[in-house]
């Protein structure tokens, strides 16, 4: 058992990035925002876990900031082929 996993109610952290590209892989995102929320967890869960100065905290951040750089970009390349009704 983690021994903070009594503080996080939905464990899933950095080592769970294959959970998640399994749950990719089999299909089991229906929608985007479930995607992002597992991936979002994990950096939750990273800051909740680790002293913000750790070696794991600054490469969590640095992944979380490439996730939101590239989700950016796929939000405004599904805008751009999705445009709202006016």
């Amino acid at each position: 058992m983690h021994k903070n996993q009594f503080l996080i109610t939905r464990p899933i952290f950095l080592s769970d990035l294959q959970k998640v590209e399994g749950r990719i892989n089999d299909g089991h995102y229906v929608r985007l925002c479930e995607f992002v929320g597992d991936v979002a967890r994990i950096f939750e869960n990273c800051r909740l876990f680790n002293q913000p100065a750790s070696q794991i905290a600054k490469c969590s951040e640095a992944l979380e900031n490439f996730f939101a750089q590239k989700l950016g970009l796929l939000r405004e390349k599904i805008a751009a082929n999705h445009p709202s009704p006016s």
